[in-house]
This record gives C-alpha cells, sequence and structure tokens, in this order.
C-alpha cells in the first residue's frame, strides 16, 4: 500500500478541490466549513470517528451565546451525546492549556496562539472551532 504522509493533517483539514490529482474532498453535510479527504487511501475520516469529530464541530460552531460567554462549555456539552463528550474535555483542555495563556502578549496574540495550537493538534477542528474555543477559553482565563 502506498502511503501518504500529511494527509491526515493537512489537506483533509485545509484542502477544498483536488490537490495534484491525488486527492479530492468535499464538504461534510451540516458544517460546510468542515472538509474532509474523500481519496481512497484516506482512512483518517472513515467511520465513527468522522461522525464523532462532526458532531464537536458542530456542535462547537453552533455556540452563539456570546453574552453569556461562561455557558460555552456546559452549552456545547449539552448539545453532545455521551461518548462525544470526551474529545469535546479533550480540545478544551488544550485551549485552556495554561501555558498558552501566561505571559505578557496582548490577548488577541495569546488568541492566535491557542488557535493555532488546537489547529496544529486536532487538524479535524474547522478554523471557525478553533476561533470559538479559542474565545470561550480567553473568557475562562480573564
Amino acid at each position: 500500500m502506498r502511503s501518504w504522509p500529511g494527509c491526515r493533517r493537512r489537506a483533509c483539514k485545509n484542502t477544498r478541490s483536488a490537490d495534484n490529482g491525488n486527492r479530492q474532498t468535499r464538504a461534510l453535510k451540516n458544517a460546510p466549513s468542515v472538509v474532509v479527504c474523500t481519496a481512497d487511501h484516506c482512512t483518517y475520516h472513515r467511520g465513527p470517528a468522522l461522525e464523532t469529530h462532526l458532531h464537536v464541530v458542530t456542535a462547537i460552531e453552533a455556540f452563539q451565546a456570546w453574552h453569556t460567554p461562561w455557558t460555552f462549555f456546559d452549552s456545547v456539552c449539552a448539545a453532545l451525546q455521551a461518548q462525544e463528550r470526551p474529545l469535546l474535555q479533550q480540545v478544551w483542555a488544550a485551549a485552556c492549556d495554561p501555558p498558552l495563556w501566561r505571559g505578557n502578549a496582548p490577548l488577541a496574540v495569546m488568541i492566535d496562539a491557542v488557535q493555532t495550537a488546537l489547529a496544529t493538534r486536532y487538524p479535524w477542528l474547522s478554523s471557525r472551532a478553533c476561533g470559538q474555543l479559542a474565545r470561550a477559553a480567553a473568557y475562562a482565563w480573564r
């Protein structure tokens, strides 16, 4: 079997069209910002993991109650099924990671750092979901 390095991370998250004839992508239903690789060589986005990731991303992106940002985690958690909540807890813990929030950098710089860290560590998160998590974590750190 031929190896396709990087497919699990970059192409599946960021590519929206054919890439050098090797990868084809499609947008997922109900989550237009989430794109996955549909090429036969990609096994990362297949089966139950895809559904769980999609539900978590959709729930994160759906949060709109920024007038009560302290309700972010509980609201998103309530929108998920029990088996999906550990994944949310994992990305929330990464967003609230103390080393990312310590220092004298401006808040906007720290939020950008959190978004970058989330996108790198969890390539299946959409950029909007990373932004939502970073914004909510910023309120949690205030």
